[in-house]
C-alpha cells in the first residue's frame, strides 16, 4: 500500500513541521502525539 504509506509519511512530516521548535525534538513530539491518540502501541 504505497499510497497509504506516503499519506502517513506526509502526515508525520506536516506534524513535525507544525510542532518543531517547542523543544527541538520533532520525533519525540510525534511519538507523544501517537501515544496520546492511539495508546502505547510501539
Amino acid at each position: 500500500m504505497p499510497q497509504a504509506n506516503r499519506r502517513l509519511g506526509s502526515l508525520k512530516l506536516s506534524l513535525n513541521l507544525r510542532t518543531t521548535g517547542n523543544n527541538g525534538s520533532p520525533y519525540t513530539i510525534t511519538q507523544n502525539y501517537f501515544v496520546q491518540n492511539h495508546g502505547r502501541c510501539g
